[in-house]
């Protein structure tokens, strides 16, 4: 099973069965961010500890109650003296408010389980939103970048340095577009502000030191992908070309980063982002919405090409979107 953030409420409850429990203590031991969401979440429960009992009952003390309901039940009592002639009977009591506080009761128990599951969807849609609201920034940013640039958005090219899909991020930086607010990490996940970084620098950080600039690469969108473009067909040109405005408003750009490694891209998950449920994408026409597949449209896999491999897309149609260290 993989911890998810829905979780941590049944976690700080104790609601969990042990082996849920031993998944969340080991997930937050391998992500120390996670640590930040638990106390948020920890803050949202403070307020039930007002209700909390200060100790557990005695463990007989179920026993003893039903010794001494027994007890009554079996003592001879006397019987009540018959009304007088000016006194009227009461009526008696209904079955039906019995079984009312059972239905209750019953309810009460059902709606404890549910509010904890209920608490763990709320904190996910509130950080997919969050996700969002952080690619729409980014959004505006392309189109006023390609506003500037003959409704081009930054592209990935074939030589270095831009030839990765993190160059994307610095070209914006470049032409001053993108807001202070922007992070670079998913808010599922925390917030990181973009590094500054110039083209300039980083083409000669790659060629005074590779290690460093390959580190520095890798972070530049963070938990976000790019488009890699696309190539025409060879009997065509063989041409690349990254996207431009009003191609199509519903071609993805950008979205949650894939489950891939520099050297393996073979998962078939969704983004590690939000718990594997699903990743973000935003779209030329600005619009983002939240995929629970890697398949939009007619592109089986928005991730990889139609030879299953990570690079530029092999037509027009072909949508492949890459980590900061995809090369097209």
């Amino acid at each position: 099973m993989k911890p998810m953030d829905e979780n941590l409420a049944g976690y700080l409850l104790k609601a969990e069965d042990p082996e849920t429990q031993r998944d969340v203590e080991t997930y937050l031991r391998e992500h120390p961010e996670a640590h930040k969401r638990l106390e948020q979440v920890q803050h949202i429960l403070d307020p039930l500890a007002a209700d909390r009992d200060e100790a557990d009952p005695p463990a007989d003390l179920w026993v003893r109650t039903l010794a001494r309901v027994a007890e009554y039940q079996c003592r001879n009592l006397p019987y009540a003296p018959p009304p007088s002639k000016g006194q009227s009977v009461p009526p008696s009591r209904p079955w039906w408010h019995r079984a009312d506080g059972l239905v209750a009761a019953a309810l009460m128990f059902v709606a404890a389980g549910l509010g904890v599951a209920g608490l763990g969807r709320g904190w996910q849609q509130h950080q997919i939103a969050a996700c969002q609201n952080n690619l729409s920034k980014v959004s505006r940013a392309l189109e006023v970048y390609s506003e500037n640039h003959q409704g081009a958005y930054p592209r990935v090219q074939d030589e270095p340095p831009f030839n990765v899909a993190g160059m994307t991020l610095v070209a914006l930086q470049d032409a001053g577009v993108l807001g202070s607010d922007v992070s670079v990490t998913c808010p599922a996940n925390g917030q990181r502000s973009p590094g500054r970084w110039t083209a300039q620098e980083l083409d000669e950080l790659r060629e005074q030191q590779p290690e460093k600039y390959g580190q520095v690469v890798r972070g530049l969108w963070g938990c976000y992908a790019y488009s890699l473009g696309y190539r025409v067909p060879e009997e065509d040109g063989g041409q690349f070309y990254g996207l431009v405005r009003g191609q199509d408003d519903n071609r993805p750009i950008m979205a949650d980063r894939p489950p891939f490694t520099e050297t393996s891209a073979t998962d078939p998950g969704n983004s590690p982002n939000h718990g594997r449920r699903g990743q973000n994408v935003l779209f030329i026409g600005g619009h983002v919405k939240f995929l629970t597949g890697r398949n939009w449209g007619a592109d089986t896999d928005i991730f990889r090409n139609n030879n299953n491999e990570v690079g530029a897309g092999l037509n027009r149609q072909d949508t492949v979107l890459g980590a900061s260290w995809a090369c097209p």
